[in-house]
């Protein structure tokens, strides 16, 4: 029998004990007693540490889907000793490359294929170095040489996908170009996946009857909403060159938001996604568009099909009726483009 005092309270107090520990209390807290110890180790606990420790993590873990999961189906305590594990591994190869330059390159590069699963160690060291540490400088510098080479190699590594025609959203292909101009700051492919749900639950969250909305509607409300928070489109047209206006993540978190018509296209496309709306960009003549699509049971107004109603075949030449697709301009405007407006300007071009 337990002689812990901790043996005569209830669990609903050593769970909210346990919320206020961190990792390290929390693995001492388990010591005490069998039920503190059953309680320590429980999966949502270590969910718990491994949402507050971490905010990067390599895609093998699959850590987003990980979150969708009931506690008990995924063993976060491993995990989390896992990323531990990685830690100070890689705080020891950091601690000597700054002792010497022998082998200092192969270091950097065995701490760099860790990929994003040592990015929240360099970043503290980026972050928490005193000004005052005699090797401040160093350290910073080369905390950000190596994040600089994981964000490279992440890039690289989607325009190898796309180029071998696998599958890569239209967001980490572009989002790609702005990983060689971060260092440590906010803006890489997961802080640009996180925004664009965070958007998504916004619209959802303003409008509570969003889901049961036809798909003509949800693409106006989504561009709507995109529009008044000046996330797509260029007030002001002087500056549409502006280098900053080709990266997608400072079109998400720096002021003002300005982007090109092709970045606009891309956030309106990631968030449309994230709603049910299967929207994809159309490199129209001069000016993207993004292009709607109703599900194969409804019109775009929300009408049923019959069940009898034939697929469109892949070969068919014959344009889709205004029942099946729309275009959206959401760099200019929040309300639908006419068809009509696009085939008038393709004829004063010249295309057929």
């Amino acid at each position: 029998m337990d002689a812990s005092p901790f043996a005569k309270l209830p669990d609903e107090l050593l769970e909210a004990i346990i919320l206020h520990l961190p990792p390290a209390s929390t693995t001492a807290f388990a010591l005490a007693c069998r039920r503190t110890s059953k309680i320590a180790h429980e999966p949502r606990v270590w969910r718990r540490h491994c949402l507050a420790e971490y905010r990067y993590w390599q895609p093998h873990h699959d850590f987003k889907e990980k979150l969708t999961l009931p506690p008990a189906q995924t063993p976060w305590r491993q995990l989390f000793a896992e990323r531990r594990r990685t830690d100070a591994e890689a705080a020891v190869l950091f601690e000597a490359l700054l002792l010497t330059q022998q082998e200092r390159y192969a270091r950097m590069e065995r701490i760099a294929n860790w990929g994003y699963d040592v990015k929240d160690l360099l970043l503290g060291i980026v972050d928490g170095t005193p000004e005052d540490a005699e090797d401040v400088l160093a350290r910073r510098y080369h905390a950000n040489a190596i994040l600089g080479s994981i964000h490279r190699m992440t890039a690289v590594e989607k325009w190898v996908r796309l180029q071998r025609q696998q599958m890569v959203r239209l967001e980490e292909v572009l989002g790609a170009y702005d990983l060689f101009v971060l260092a440590g700051r906010r803006g890489d492919l997961s802080d640009i996946d996180r925004e664009f749900d965070r958007i998504a639950e916004n619209i959802r969250q303003r409008d509570p009857d969003f889901d049961q909305l036809s798909v003509r509607r949800k693409a106006g409300q989504i561009a709507k909403y995109l529009r008044s928070e000046n996330l797509v489109g260029n007030p002001n047209e002087e500056n549409y060159h502006a280098l900053r206006n080709n990266f997608i993540s400072m079109a998400l978190f720096e002021e003002p938001h300005t982007s090109l018509p092709l970045q606009s296209v891309a956030i309106y496309c990631a968030v449309a996604r994230r709603l049910g709306v299967n929207a994809r960009p159309s490199n129209y003549p001069h000016h993207v568009h993004a292009v709607i699509e109703a599900p194969s049971t409804h019109t775009l107004d929300g009408t049923p099909r019959p069940i009898t109603h034939p697929p469109r075949p892949d070969n068919d030449d014959q344009p889709p009726d205004e029942t099946e697709i729309m275009h959206m301009d959401p760099w200019r405007s929040s309300t639908e483009t006419p068809r009509s407006d696009l085939l008038t300007r393709l004829i004063q071009m010249g295309i057929p």
